[in-house]
C-alpha cells in the first residue's frame, strides 16, 4: 500500500483566519478601502485571472515518455526555497489516482490541464503552494520579538499535545504513531502548525482591521434583499383527483384501511400529477388553488401538517382529496434581528476581496520561478505516474 504524505495547504478564507485564544497579536486600526474601491479591486482581479487563464490555455503541454522527472524532483523555487513535485502532488494523490484509473489518457490530460474558464487541479495546487509560501515569507519577516515568543509558546503547547495524544507521554512513540497514521512525523507536523499559525495571525493583523462595514451598508443590504427576510407562508400539498364516483370510493376505502395518501396519489386511481404523487410544492399564501377549487382550498385550510381529507369533494365532475404535506410558516425578520448576520456576511465579503488583492500583489511582486513552467513540469510528472499508458 502506498502511503501518502500529508501536506499543509492553507487557503486564506474567513474560516482559516481565526483568532487563537490567548495568542492575539497587536493590531493597528485602519478604516480600510471604500466599497467603491473594493468593487474595483474585485473587478480588476477577475479580469486579470481570466486573461491569465486564457493565455495559459492557448499553450499546449508536450507530454513525453521521459521518466527522468520523479516525485522528489525540484520543480522551482519561491523566495529562494525549493519546491518539490511531491509537496504539490501529495495532497491530491488520491484524486489523481482515481482520475487516472477512470479516464482515458487524453481525458486525464484535459482534466488536469484545465482550460480558459477553469484552471486544472495541478495549476490550482501549485498556485496555492506558491501563494502560501510568499505569504509565510512576508509574515515571518514582519514578526516582532514578542510575536516570535508567542509562536514559540504555541508550538511548545502543540508538541505537548501531540506527545500526549499520540505517544502516551513518549515523543518517540508519538513520532512513530504519527508517521504511520499521517505519513509525517512530529517535527514536520509542528512545522506545518507553525506556518499556519504565523500566516493566520499575520492576516488577522494586517488585513482584518481594514474590513469596515457601516450601518448604512447593513441597511442597504437589508433593503436590497428584503425578500430574503420577509418570506410568506409556504405549503407543500398532495392532491388526488378521480374521474368517477366508484374510483373515489376506492380511494376512500384505501385511506380508511391505512394505505398512505402518497401511495394512492401515485396509483392509477389518481388523474392529477400521478407521476409526482400529486405533489405541488412551495405554494404561497392562503389561496393556493385555482378559484374553481375553492371548496378544496377551504378544506386544505382546516388541515394540520400531515393530515388529509378522507371523503371526496365533488367539483366539476371530478372527485378530489387533498393532503397538507409541509408548512413553512411566514418569516418576517426585522432589521434589528438580521443585522448581526448581515454584518458578518458583508465583513466576510470585504475580507475575501482584500485577501484576493493581497494575494495578487504578492504574486506580482514576489520572488518565484515561472508558474506556467512549474505547472508544465508537474503535468509531465502526473502523466507519467497516474495516466493510463499510451496505446500502441
Amino acid at each position: 500500500m502506498t502511503k501518502t504524505r500529508s501536506a499543509a495547504i492553507l487557503t486564506l478564507t474567513t474560516a482559516a483566519c481565526i483568532n487563537l485564544a490567548g495568542c492575539a497579536l497587536f493590531i493597528e486600526q485602519d478604516t480600510g478601502p471604500s466599497n467603491e474601491e473594493l468593487r474595483a479591486i474585485e473587478q480588476e482581479y477577475r479580469v486579470r485571472e481570466q486573461k491569465q487563464a486564457e493565455a495559459y490555455a492557448k499553450e499546449e503541454v508536450v507530454v513525453s515518455n521521459d521518466n527522468s522527472l520523479v516525485m522528489n524532483a525540484m520543480i522551482g523555487q519561491v523566495n529562494g526555497n525549493a519546491i518539490y513535485a511531491e509537496n504539490i502532488l501529495a495532497p491530491i494523490h488520491d484524486q489523481l489516482t482515481a482520475l487516472g484509473q477512470n479516464l482515458s489518457r487524453d481525458a486525464f490530460y484535459r482534466e488536469i490541464r484545465g482550460n480558459a474558464q477553469q484552471l486544472g487541479i495541478i495549476a490550482q495546487n501549485i498556485r496555492s503552494n506558491v501563494t502560501n509560501a510568499l505569504i509565510y515569507g512576508d509574515a515571518e519577516r514582519h514578526l516582532t520579538n514578542n510575536e516570535r515568543y508567542i509562536v514559540k509558546i504555541y508550538i511548545q503547547k502543540n508538541r505537548e499535545f501531540f506527545i500526549r495524544q499520540h505517544g502516551q507521554g513518549s515523543q518517540a512513540l508519538a513520532n512513530k504513531t504519527m508517521l504511520e497514521k499521517f505519513g509525517i512525523g512530529i517535527e514536520e507536523s509542528l512545522e506545518n502548525e507553525r506556518r499556519k499559525y504565523i500566516i493566520q495571525q499575520y492576516v488577522n493583523k494586517t488585513i482584518r482591521p481594514k474590513v469596515n462595514v457601516t450601518r448604512a451598508d447593513i441597511e442597504r443590504y437589508y433593503r436590497d434583499h428584503k425578500d430574503d427576510f420577509n418570506k410568506p407562508n409556504e405549503r407543500d400539498i398532495r392532491i388526488i383527483a378521480t374521474a368517477t364516483a366508484d374510483n373515489a370510493l376506492q380511494v376512500q376505502s384505501q385511506l380508511e384501511s391505512g394505505i398512505s395518501f402518497d401511495q394512492i396519489a401515485s396509483s392509477e386511481l389518481n388523474t392529477y400529477r400521478r407521476s409526482s404523487g400529486g405533489l405541488s410544492t412551495n405554494l404561497k399564501g392562503e389561496r393556493v388553488l385555482a378559484p374553481f377549487l375553492k371548496p378544496l382550498n377551504d378544506a386544505l385550510n382546516q388541515l394540520a401538517t400531515g393530515q388529509s381529507t378522507t371523503e371526496p369533494i365533488e367539483i366539476k365532475n371530478k372527485y378530489w382529496f387533498i393532503k397538507l404535506d409541509r408548512v413553512q410558516e411566514a418569516q418576517n425578520i426585522t432589521l434589528r434581528q438580521a443585522q448581526l448576520g448581515i454584518r458578518k456576511l458583508l465583513e466576510d465579503q470585504q475580507f475575501n476581496i482584500l485577501v484576493e488583492r493581497y494575494n495578487r500583489d504578492l504574486l506580482t511582486d514576489g520572488s518565484y520561478d515561472n508558474l506556467d513552467e512549474m505547472t508544465k513540469t508537474l503535468i509531465q510528472i502526473a502523466m507519467n505516474r497516474y495516466a493510463q499508458p499510451e496505446s500502441n
